[in-house]
């Protein structure tokens, strides 16, 4: 299921990593963060600690996954661009790391994502704040009919007019 957010908004991934490995801890861990063009990665935490990330690379190498448990809990935030086209783009971060005492690369599944990017509300302001005096809400309406019609009584192809006033 996608994450879905408008234009402007932030999806955060929350994931850990299980060391299924049962006689070596994983280590060097380094999440290898898609380039997306609808926005950019904003952040990483391991645990809630801040992790850096570099060249779309959020490096968890100071971490160690012990054998046979699993990660603290990894966040990653991505925030979509104002601009961003309506659309859902389908995307996954990858892994590298090693084992800590064979050195050997360790292999972590790709974690795959969804963001659905909707058109935001459409919101209109008439009036600025304060400036209507709210003790007098008198509602005014004229109807003109600038075709061959009358005012109150239209024939096909008219054009009416309204003028509404506060």
């Amino acid at each position: 299921t996608p994450s879905t957010i408008n234009a402007g908004d932030t999806v955060t991934l929350t994931f850990n990593i299980n060391n299924t490995w049962s006689t070596d801890n994983a280590t060097n861990i380094k999440a290898i963060l898609p380039v997306l063009s609808i926005g950019t990665w904003t952040s990483a935490t391991y645990d809630s600690m801040p992790i850096v990330i570099t060249s779309n690379v959020a490096d968890f190498s100071s971490e160690v996954i012990l054998n046979n448990t699993i990660s603290g809990l990894i966040t990653l935030v991505f925030t979509s661009d104002a601009s961003a086209s309506v659309g859902t783009y389908n995307s996954q971060v990858n892994f590298t790391g090693n084992y800590e005492t064979s050195g050997s690369p360790i292999t972590i599944s790709p974690l795959d994502f969804s963001i659905a990017i909707t058109a935001p509300p459409v919101t209109y302001a008439f009036c600025e704040p304060n400036t209507i005096n709210d003790t007098d809400l008198t509602l005014n309406v004229k109807i003109n009919n600038k075709g061959a019609g009358e005012d109150y009584k239209w024939l096909p192809l008219d054009i009416i007019e309204v003028e509404v006033e506060l």
